[in-house]
């Protein structure tokens, strides 16, 4: 709140403010009556005497989410079927959590092991209570690079609610960045899903489902994958 002498109109009050804003880089100021007279500034019951240009859509602001991962995740071996990257305790919404236009984004970043043994990678960004949840979003079968140790690799998803109850629908979407000495540049971008985005159906009133990502390979080698960072926001 910008204090003037007494005697200054709101119009004097607005020039004044109006020529400071550049300094502090906000859109124009907007002047208000108030029970003791005119002010600049906000007071409660205050009526604002013109319109404020600009400002913030509403007040959705991005929240990361805890808890938070501060030592690494435990290795995950690898099978024929998806397998959660993490404990998805850690990733789980609460019962009643989802509105429609909903958004969360799942950030990740980690280490990878591969074997001799040749095989292919399909990663996946899936909501449930375990490993291979349904549903899931899932991209290609591509051939992993063999022989590689501790290779780093992050994944990016989002997660849109589109209507809710028992019954309710979401939209999931997300990307898989290895380096290219596990997954060839040829194989790359790799997007979840491969082909045909559409809406999927969840129970959005239970508590026991989590967004993770989850990978699967196929072979007879012992491939692993490690969790070393983790970031979980909700967008609005």
């Amino acid at each position: 709140m910008l204090t003037l002498e007494r005697g200054s109109t709101p119009r004097e009050e607005l020039e004044l403010l109006n020529s400071m804003r550049a300094q502090w880089n906000l859109p124009a100021f907007a002047g208000f009556k108030t029970k003791n007279g005119y002010a600049i500034g906000w007071e409660e019951g205050a009526e604002p005497l013109y319109e404020i240009s600009g400002g913030a859509d509403g007040i959705f602001y991005r929240d990361l989410r805890e808890p938070h991962i501060v030592v690494d995740e435990s290795a995950i071996t690898l099978s024929t079927t998806q397998k959660a990257l993490w404990a998805p305790a850690r990733t789980i919404l609460p019962a009643n959590y989802w509105r429609v236009g909903k958004v969360v984004k799942l950030s990740a970043f980690g280490k990878a092991t591969t074997d001799g043994t040749a095989g292919n990678y399909v990663f996946e960004m899936g909501y449930g209570s375990g490993d291979a949840p349904t549903p899931l979003v899932i991209g290609a079968t591509v051939a992993g690079t063999v022989s590689q140790t501790n290779v780093t690799w992050r994944m990016e998803g989002y997660m849109e609610c589109r209507s809710i109850g028992a019954t309710g629908t979401c939209r999931m979407w997300a990307e898989t960045r290895p380096v290219v000495a596990l997954l060839a540049s040829t194989l790359q971008p790799y997007l979840m899903p491969a082909s045909a985005p559409a809406d999927v159906t969840i129970d959005t009133t239970v508590g026991t489902n989590a967004v993770t990502f989850q990978w699967q390979r196929s072979g007879a080698g012992v491939w692993t994958a490690t969790t070393t960072a983790l970031l979980f926001e909700a967008l609005n």
